[in-house]
């Protein structure tokens, strides 16, 4: 059982020499009083969950790219496609690219019918299913990192018509890239 502290300048010392990062979830108000700071210890720097959202109209084509100084590991991603009533299969593609834009990974999804709605899980370890369950898709991610300006980008395939609608919700795992781990992707010319 640990010690409890109550001076604060302490605290704050703490945190900051064993370069701690304090998160609190958002849960609903009546278990608030349960809440207590949960201390993320991570020696290597600060890691912290991102949720990108791209919920815009008409679109069909998105890409993140990892900003500098940052590494991403990717924990899942979560694609809706609404697909207009005009002819044609549509499918999911998603591709990851080195800064050079040569692949890394690449996923495209089954044929996709006008005027559906199809969802797109992919989360690591679960097994491929190929199989459409009520409209959703579940993939299995491997485990992704992806390192300063390499990039995921999630499209419709196939670019049947300009209406269709794309939501893309992309869960990563942000953390300051390490110097050892720069001049190896700087040596390989990833």
């Amino acid at each position: 059982m640990g010690a409890t502290i109550y001076n604060s300048d302490i605290q704050k010392r703490i945190i900051e020499e064993a370069k701690l990062q304090i998160s609190r979830e958002v849960i609903p108000t009546q278990l608030a009083e349960k809440i207590v700071p949960v201390l993320i210890s991570n020696p290597k720097g600060k890691t912290k969950l991102i949720l990108f959202e791209d919920t815009a109209v008409d679109k069909q084509d998105r890409t993140f790219t990892v900003p500098a100084g940052k590494k991403w590991k990717i924990k899942s991603l979560h694609v809706q496609l609404a697909s207009t009533a005009d002819a044609g299969n549509r499918q999911v593609a998603i591709m990851i690219f080195a800064k050079s834009g040569e692949f890394i990974f690449y996923f495209i999804g089954e044929d996709q019918v006008a005027s559906k709605i199809y969802y797109y899980n992919f989360f690591e370890g679960i097994p491929y299913d190929a199989a459409l369950h009520l409209d959703t898709y579940y993939c299995p991610l491997p485990e992704l990192f992806l390192f300063e300006g390499q990039s995921i980008n999630i499209s419709e395939f196939n670019g049947i018509n300009a209406g269709d609608d794309m939501k893309n919700y992309l869960l990563i795992e942000e953390t300051e890239l390490l110097l050892e781990e720069y001049e190896y992707f700087l040596d390989k010319g990833v």
